[in-house]
């Protein structure tokens, strides 16, 4: 049997956390919301599934792939954004057979993909059967004929005049507002919580952490930590709190019912409560009105700088890669005379296209002259896989763990700050590196590390350690 998931909302009553993706990729419990209809169906034996979405499309695929690691086909489909179910199902009449199941992959429903499929056995002629769970469309249903009318599940969701059956045990959360949002999670990490098969570790009662999570502070349960987040010294969560992937939070910060979306950092001593927290934005739940937050101390967005802000150090890469051209033979003859069986030697880089690639593997060349060494990151900044002014790339070991800041190849330390700057002053300048983008800032900042590349710092070797 085939499914058809429509996620192809715009997502307006999500303002502002529909700014950059739609509904579907929202995080419920740190996975995308359409990950749980996808999981629900394979749950329930189908394995060949058509997704149906707007503007996000390339997101989408992006993230989900074909869906082998779910253990799922996947195609994909666009729509021109809250279209009409039946006129979509129209146009892709030629790419389905029924039966098939129909549902929308913008909403949360707890798993009943299989228990649905069961009880319609037990009504054989009716050719159109959508759930309910209590009084509240769930969003699902199967269909039998291919002239039937899906207009129960086109946005915003509506009843029809369609065969209706009861799920009673299924809750439905139609994620049609920023409070229902945050209920969501709630929900979603409390059955994250009783699993102990979900992805994370446990690191300590009700609290649960994905990789390379790095916890200085304390944290009461329920709470779930999403992989690469961190935690400085003193923060503590008082519980009820959903921390997204590559977040920071500062020293001294206490958090208590609050949802923290990915990438996002809160500044130092920041007390936080019952609020939806998001790059620059926050949405305190008794309002619901969001406020953005101007002061990147306070708080601020750690996601990578998107659009015309990040292309304009692609294509100053571009000219330095090709004006460096003449310094690779004089980088690998250095790196011969050096390790002659291994000049090159790679290091693996946290790599700005996450998720589609967390990590990409650099080539560097082995000679201990800083400016011929790191030349080939070049290549990575003009790919887009590595900013040009950023955080500080850490000395390499297998993996590197990703920086509060998107890592890029001049860091502040380099070009703006003194050797013995406190890490509170390097870590805001790293921020602002990667939040800030202007066309002036861009030339100043060119400026100063032309003055480093003439310096003795960029073509004298690091010393080597005394022995006894």
């Amino acid at each position: 049997m085939q499914a058809i998931i429509f996620a192809d909302r715009r997502g307006d009553e999500l303002f502002p956390l529909n700014e950059t993706q739609g509904p579907a990729l929202l995080p419920v419990a740190n996975q995308p919301l359409l990950q749980y209809a996808i999981e629900d169906l394979a749950a329930a034996g189908i394995s060949h599934i058509l997704v149906v979405a707007a503007d996000e499309l390339p997101q989408l695929e992006a993230h989900f792939g074909n869906g082998e690691r779910m253990g799922v086909q996947l195609d994909y489909a666009l729509s021109r954004g809250e279209e009409a179910a039946d006129a979509l199902l129209a146009r892709l009449a030629g790419r389905l057979q029924p039966p098939f199941v129909a549902l929308r992959g913008d909403m949360l429903r707890s798993p009943c993909c299989a228990a649905f499929l069961q009880a319609c056995a037990g009504s054989p002629h009716e050719t159109l059967i959508h759930a309910r769970a209590g009084r509240a469309n769930a969003g699902l249903c199967l269909v039998r004929d291919r002239s039937a009318s899906l207009a129960g599940l086109s946005w915003p969701l509506a009843p029809s005049g369609a065969h209706w059956l009861d799920l009673p045990d299924t809750e439905v959360n139609a994620v049609a507002s920023l409070r229902q949002l945050f209920e969501a999670n709630m929900t979603a990490m409390a059955r994250v919580l009783a699993d102990d098969s979900a992805p994370g570790w446990l690191v300590g009662p009700g609290v649960k952490a994905g990789r390379q999570c790095q916890l200085a502070g304390k944290a009461e349960g329920p709470a779930l930590l999403r992989a690469q987040s961190r935690t400085e010294a003193g923060t503590r969560l008082l519980g009820g709190c959903v921390i997204g992937e590559r977040c920071l939070l500062d020293r001294d910060c206490r958090l208590q019912r609050v949802l923290v979306l990915p990438n996002t950092h809160i500044g130092p001593g920041q007390q936080l409560a019952d609020c939806i927290v998001s790059g620059h934005w926050r949405i305190p739940l008794a309002t619901l009105r969001p406020e953005r937050i101007t002061d990147t101390a306070v708080q601020a967005s750690l996601a990578p700088t998107a659009g015309a802000s990040f292309w304009p150090e692609r294509l100053l890469a571009l000219v330095l890669l090709g004006l460096s051209l003449p310094l690779w033979p004089l980088a690998l003859a250095l790196s011969l005379l050096r390790a002659p069986r291994r000049p090159r030697l790679e290091r693996w880089l946290p790599s700005l296209r996450a998720p589609a690639e967390s990590f990409v593997c650099a080539r560097l060349f082995a000679t201990p002259v800083p400016l011929l060494r790191y030349l080939p990151l070049l290549g990575l900044v003009v790919t887009g896989r590595l900013r040009l002014f950023g955080a500080a790339l850490t000395p390499a070991t297998a993996v590197l763990p990703l920086p509060a800041a998107a890592p890029g190849l001049l860091s502040p330390q380099l070009v703006e700050l003194d050797a013995g700057a406190p890490p509170e002053e390097v870590a805001l300048a790293e921020l602002a590196f990667t939040t800030e983008c202007s066309p002036g800032l861009l030339l100043r900042r060119l400026a100063r590390a032309a003055r480093l590349l003439c310096s003795a710092r960029a073509w004298r070797a690091p010393q080597e350690p005394a022995h006894d």
